[in-house]
């Protein structure tokens, strides 16, 4: 399991190579929903799976953005059917254009208690008007397990 969670982080990694590159046809002055904003506010909603075991996972992330390519922020994410955990953690953010990627040390409390976690991954933003859609690909890695998380956001900065 942790072999296809490094490959598929490489794959989202790769990527951010090819959105690096700048877009030759995008008028000067071009704002947009990518550009540079303080504050963003999103929900999550996705679906967790740890080894054979699954479930429903919804959450609501903030992010303070330090500048354009870096952030700070909260999550607090709810997974819920086989599995019955709350994350919270602190995510730390790299953003390239429309590509963020993160790593985010927290706790999973859940039936067992509290045990440390960290999370590592990636998304990227599609405009929608004023508001992005965001696949997300995370690997939670907590006290020797791992669980992915596929899911999307929904967000605006503001």
């Amino acid at each position: 399991m942790i072999g296809k969670s490094l490959i598929a982080l490489s794959m989202l990694l790769t990527g951010s190579v090819f959105a690096a590159v700048p877009d030759p046809g995008a008028p000067p002055g071009h704002e947009s929903a990518h550009d540079y904003k303080p504050n963003s506010l999103a929900v999550f909603i996705g679906v967790t799976h740890e080894g054979s075991e699954g479930g429903l996972a919804l959450g609501i992330e903030y992010e303070m953005r330090l500048s354009k390519s870096f952030g700070i922020g909260v999550v607090a994410e709810h997974t819920s059917g086989n599995l019955d955990f709350w994350v919270y953690a602190i995510p730390v953010a790299y953003h390239t254009r429309s590509w963020k990627f993160y790593i985010a040390p927290g706790i999973a409390d859940g039936g067992h208690g509290s045990e440390s976690l960290v999370r590592i991954g990636g998304e990227y933003a599609f405009e929608v008007g004023a508001w992005e859609i965001s696949p997300q690909l995370n690997a939670d890695f907590v006290e020797g397990n791992e669980a992915i998380v596929l899911g999307i956001t929904v967000g605006k900065g503001f």
